[in-house]
């Protein structure tokens, strides 16, 4: 018992409270291996310990002790499992925004195709400014990753193996193509990334427009397939519209969105009698003023029409419904 004890104890690595930059220095010291840490946002890491004994040991301590996730594998590649928040303002304000970084690669951190840098005593940098640098061949970030923040400690890391593994720990794969590397989305940790990220907003007692809003997006952004999801997440512009299709999971998730909007309407008229006794949206129909929102929207749908949905990477949702007004119908945006 005492000398399992002691192993214990000889196993446990003691962190903090520090940076992420000093916590990669004490990953690569612990494991004697390259470490990466990419995160969102700026954070103070706690006093922990952490099992470097073997990869599900450490994974599983760091997680528990610093809210960090382990790249798959047996390297020490973390990451907080978010991207930066601003990149969803209309739906998630008020998160922290990300910790200040280097917008340059130091010129002497690539040697001879091999990388060796350590952020200890220093920032991070971002993605976008790593693939700024003079690679051997041009490289590329896939959106939502090129503004979080790379700690590290490398040394002498070949440069395939280096984007490599800052790709994984940004929760993408590394391409290579006639343009040269890309470090492009994993669509499935995009998926589950955004839902994170969305997830840090804590909705107060009572529930608000602006979190039905969150809720849906999330909700959304969960079920859309994988070419649509990277289509749509490459760029910050436009939306794309959608169609959505009777009886699928998309029309579901619509319906039980106008249902909520209802409901929230509801509540506030209880808090508001005065209030009027309809939903308020911005109007199609009358190009972008205020218009009404039918308490029995969902009972005046014209089926003859198709209901669209716009989503893009910067926090925007909108329903179009198409609703029967009299003899004719116009399309009213939730």
């Amino acid at each position: 018992m005492v000398l399992l004890s002691a192993l214990i104890l000889g196993a446990a690595t003691s962190f903090g409270p520090g940076t992420v930059d000093d916590f990669a220095q004490s990953l690569a010291d612990a494991t004697q291996k390259d470490a990466i840490v990419v995160i969102s946002r700026g954070v103070q890491l706690p006093k922990f310990s952490y099992d470097a004994s073997s990869a599900d040991a450490m994974s599983m301590s760091v997680r528990k002790g610093a809210s960090l996730t382990m790249a798959p594998g047996s390297d020490p590649i973390f990451s907080d499992h978010t991207y930066v928040s601003e990149h969803f303002q209309p739906i998630a304000p008020n998160l922290p925004g990300p910790p200040s970084m280097a917008n340059k690669l130091p010129d002497d951190v690539i040697k001879n195709g091999k990388v060796t840098l350590a952020t200890h005593g220093a920032t991070p940098i971002s993605i976008e400014a790593i693939a700024a640098a003079k690679w051997s061949r041009p490289v590329e970030v896939d959106y939502l990753m090129r503004d979080l923040a790379a700690s590290m400690s490398v040394k002498d890391m070949p440069e395939r193996t280096f984007l490599s593994a800052l790709a994984k720990a940004a929760g993408g794969n590394l391409t290579l193509n006639d343009k040269g590397f890309k470090i492009a989305y994993d669509a499935e940790q995009l998926r589950t990334r955004i839902i994170s990220t969305l997830k840090q907003v804590k909705a107060g007692p009572v529930k608000q427009e602006i979190d039905i809003k969150r809720e849906f997006y999330a909700a959304v952004v969960n079920i859309l397939p994988q070419d649509v999801l990277v289509s749509i997440f490459q760029t910050p512009e436009g939306a794309p519209r959608l169609d959505v299709l009777p009886n699928t999971d998309l029309a579901t998730l619509s319906i039980e969105y106008i249902r909520a909007l209802q409901e929230w309407r509801a509540s506030q008229l209880v808090a508001d009698p005065g209030a009027a006794p309809a939903l308020r949206r911005p109007g199609r129909a009358n190009r972008g003023g205020t218009g009404n929102v039918p308490d029995d929207i969902l009972s005046r749908v014209d089926t003859r029409a198709t209901v669209h949905l716009r989503l893009n990477a910067s926090g925007l949702i909108v329903l179009s419904v198409p609703v029967i007004q009299g003899r004719t119908s116009q399309y009213i945006d939730l």
